[in-house]
């Protein structure tokens, strides 16, 4: 007799997403379409008002390092080194591609970026995120960080998050304020691109 295949559930959010206020958007209205296809692994699917939030794929690898490659995109970054190769993105992929809020983000099926909760083990969760260079200044990270931080608050609450910006990259630090987190102080991170210790300013964010 045959075995039955394992089953992932694949989960297709879609959040309207109302940014009036400089905190985190807020759901107005949530559809969840759920699908059964053969596979182990659990999928999320985010979609707001521009944007795609799902896993990342080894044919997105290419995309990946060419994006996270550029040294403006890597020197903001602390665990990403510079050159960034091929490699390193699939060491990346192998690490978080169970994790289900560690997320790619797609304009127009176009890879543009990354967005992520990860689980620091203590009830916490911390963020990060990142975008190519060509899509700066448009309001997208704000948008994706905020689709799933509304998305994890969905599921767990209270819902406690940190976040960690270089002082130097002032468009994050404008992003993290723009979501409603409150600065908690300073420190500093040692940054694999630059190769040396940053200062830092540290946030947190409570819905």
């Amino acid at each position: 007799m045959g075995r039955n295949p394992q089953r992932c559930l694949v989960q297709i959010i879609t959040l309207r997403l109302s940014v009036k206020r400089c905190s985190s958007a807020t759901v107005e209205s949530t559809r969840a379409q759920k699908i059964t296809v053969p596979g182990p692994i659990i999928m999320t699917i985010i979609k707001t008002h521009r944007l795609t939030l799902k896993h990342l794929g080894h044919g997105d690898m290419a995309r990946l390092v060419e994006l996270i490659g550029v040294a403006e995109v890597a020197l903001n970054l602390a665990g990403v080194p510079h050159p960034y190769t091929l490699s390193d993105a699939e060491d990346w992929l192998a690490r978080v591609k169970e994790s289900p809020f560690n997320l790619s983000i797609f304009l127009d099926d176009e890879l543009i970026g990354g967005v992520g909760l990860s689980d620091r083990a203590n009830g916490t969760y911390e963020l990060g995120y990142w975008l190519g260079v060509d899509y700066w200044g448009r309001g997208f990270a704000t948008e994706a960080a905020a689709g799933l931080l509304d998305f994890v608050a969905l599921q767990t609450r209270p819902l406690s998050v940190v976040a960690t910006v270089f002082k130097d990259n002032v468009a994050s630090d404008k992003v993290l304020r723009k979501l409603g987190f409150t600065p908690t102080g300073t420190g500093e991170l040692f940054s694999l691109s630059r190769q040396a210790q940053v200062a830092t300013f540290n946030y947190s964010y409570t819905a």
